[in-house]
């Protein structure tokens, strides 16, 4: 495994407050990520080592014309929204109202093959969706299965095998939605150019993962000076990166709502939330502030627009503004958002990890079946 690079630690002693926590947590992160929660800071690096071993698990994804990724919240936004920056093509479902549109697609296809992402190996939307699923291929040979989940007995590994399918074990410390680039992994293996970019990025992050002047650690040090708002608008300023906005307001919202504390995230897009939002946030800016996300090399009037905006609003509430260079980081991006939820929340003393309240829906939806 790799290590990170250590030269920022000799700054520790010179760094104070906020920034002296951060670097506290990012250590104890080095220590205790490959047994841990933090084994996200290098979930590309675990299932690269495991697919070398189960080299049989890709033949299957090199097989199929088309791609159904069955899965929900943390299984699905991230992934998803790789897909739509990237143009991949993969097909998500993610609620019970979409069986009829997986049936009729699965049917259409050739050679579909049915990605089915669950932890647990029991979520309810995924449960349902599956079954479905499998209720058509019966009738239809030229499919395949494939199942990430951490439960060898779980209905979706049971459902996966009964159908001559495989499955990827899901480390049990690795939360759903700190998971993107591990389940995402080996549909990349059809993208190889994309792959490539997407090592590429992880491996920059990490090699700067106690640089002040990282995005992760500006985010970080921004929302636990503002923690005592209300709300934080993620403002995006491009099309492109705003397909990022249920991701990121995802890894918020159920990372750091615990105990009482966290913030409402509100994703807002370019020019159309300056005609509305906007007026809102200028004239009752109490409990606000925001993150201006965009690319640095963007369209010349849409900077306009966007500095605009960031300078009115830097008179009323706190403002952070997030810019990366081109597509490719995409990766970084989202990574540097996983890493400074992750540090917030630890920060803040709480379990960023888990969602227990989440749970008690899940729960909720059984007993009601």
């Amino acid at each position: 495994m790799i290590k990170f690079k250590q030269k920022q630690r000799s700054k520790k002693m010179s760094l104070s407050g906020i920034s002296y926590e951060i670097v506290k947590v990012l250590e104890e992160a080095d220590r205790v990520r490959e047994n841990s929660e933090w084994i996200f800071l290098i979930q590309d690096k675990v299932i690269d080592s495991y697919l070398k071993v189960k080299r049989d698990l890709l033949k299957d994804l090199a097989f199929g014309d088309e791609i159904f990724w069955i899965g929900i919240g943390g299984s699905s936004s991230g992934p998803k929204a790789i897909s739509e920056i990237f143009g991949l093509g993969i097909k998500f479902f993610e609620s019970p109202e979409e069986k009829k549109e997986l049936s009729e697609l699965i049917k259409e296809s050739k050679k579909p093959i049915l990605y089915i992402v669950s932890k647990s190996g029991e979520t309810f939307e995924t449960l349902i969706l599956s079954k479905t699923a499998e209720r058509v291929v019966k009738r239809k040979k030229e499919v395949r299965f494939l199942g990430i989940t951490s439960n060898k007995y779980s209905p979706i590994s049971n459902l996966v095998i009964r159908n001559q399918g495989k499955v990827i074990d899901f480390p049990p410390n690795l939360s759903g939605r700190f998971s993107t680039f591990f389940i995402l992994y080996p549909v990349l293996m059809r993208y190889r150019n994309i792959l490539k970019v997407m090592k590429i990025n992880l491996d920059n992050v990490r090699r700067r993962i106690f640089d002040e002047d990282s995005l992760h650690f500006k985010l970080a040090r921004f929302i636990l000076e503002n923690q005592d708002k209300q709300d934080i608008f993620l403002c995006f300023y491009s099309k492109d990166l705003a397909k990022l906005s249920e991701n990121f307001c995802q890894l918020i919202a159920e990372s750091l709502g615990k105990d009482g504390k966290g913030m409402t995230p509100v994703a807002l897009l370019g020019p159309h939330f300056q005609h509305s939002v906007a007026q809102l946030i200028l004239a009752n800016p109490k409990g606000k502030c925001a993150v201006f996300i965009s690319y640095s090399g963007a369209e010349k009037d849409l900077m306009k627009e966007k500095e605009a905006t960031l300078k009115a609003f830097s008179e009323k509430i706190p403002v952070l503004e997030l810019e990366i260079k081109n597509r490719g980081e995409v990766f970084s991006l989202i990574f540097h958002f996983q890493i400074a939820i992750a540090v917030v929340g630890k920060v803040m003393g709480i379990n960023p990890f888990d969602q227990p309240e989440v749970k008690r829906i899940r729960d909720l939806i059984w007993e009601l079946r």
